[in-house]
């Protein structure tokens, strides 16, 4: 239902709405393929595919659903430009890992796991132990490898800032709150079941992620 109704959407678009303006002006517009793959990653999440097999399929999972929306928002932005294009898809994969961890606690008090299983074996963490509230070392590993590899994609993601057209850096500022999240997670050792995690604003006021937020918007960086 959800795919066609992108399809009924996109097809009535094109002539009701200002998106056919940037075609006329010789810029491409948003690809509807965006939305229907985050669209299918997220539906077979819900059908039970999501207890990753890998790190390396969570990071698919990730880049799939967080990288499609934000390449989406660049080609409705009208921005045409392939280090946005390489950053994108960097800070989707991170935005998508954070997106997990921030998810964990959760997850695992519902009995659904959501950590890799390649780590859970090599740690040797098993999923009833953690359902009954055994959070030992191994855990704490597992989320730091995963954390790790959010901020290795996040700078990855940074390092393109530089040959980006500066219009295209605001879209880009999701990544203040994934930094802002990953030191706050190492803060607490890496354990999601840290009392400032479980808050609403998973240890970062509402002042002190929109400061940050605002200072990165006014050097023109992410």
């Amino acid at each position: 239902a959800w795919s066609y109704m992108i399809n009924l959407i996109f097809d009535i678009a094109i002539y009701l709405t200002p998106w056919l303006l940037p075609v006329q002006r010789g810029r491409r517009a948003p690809n509807k393929g965006w939305l229907l793959r985050v669209l299918q990653a997220r539906e077979g999440e819900v059908r039970g595919e999501g207890t990753w097999a890998s790190l390396e399929a969570l990071e698919r999972h990730a880049e799939a659903t967080e990288g499609s929306l934000l390449l989406f928002t660049l080609e409705a932005s009208g921005i045409v430009d392939r280090n946005c294009d390489h950053a994108a898809s960097h800070l989707g994969t991170a935005l998508g890992l954070c997106r997990n961890l921030r998810g964990t606690a959760e997850q695992l008090q519902a009995q659904r796991l959501c950590l890799p299983a390649d780590l859970c074996e090599k740690h040797g963490v098993e999923a009833e132990a953690l359902y009954r509230g055994d959070l030992r070392d191994g855990f704490l590993e597992i989320v730091w490898e995963v954390a790790s590899q959010a901020k290795l994609h996040l700078d990855e993601a940074r390092r393109f800032s530089a040959d980006m057209p500066a219009a295209a850096r605001p879209l880009f500022l999701p990544a203040v709150p994934a930094e802002l999240y990953l030191d706050v997670l190492e803060r607490h050792n890496f354990n999601p079941f840290a009392t400032a995690l479980l808050a609403d604003d998973r240890g970062v006021s509402g002042l002190t992620m929109g400061g940050h937020v605002a200072w990165h918007r006014l050097r023109g960086s992410y």
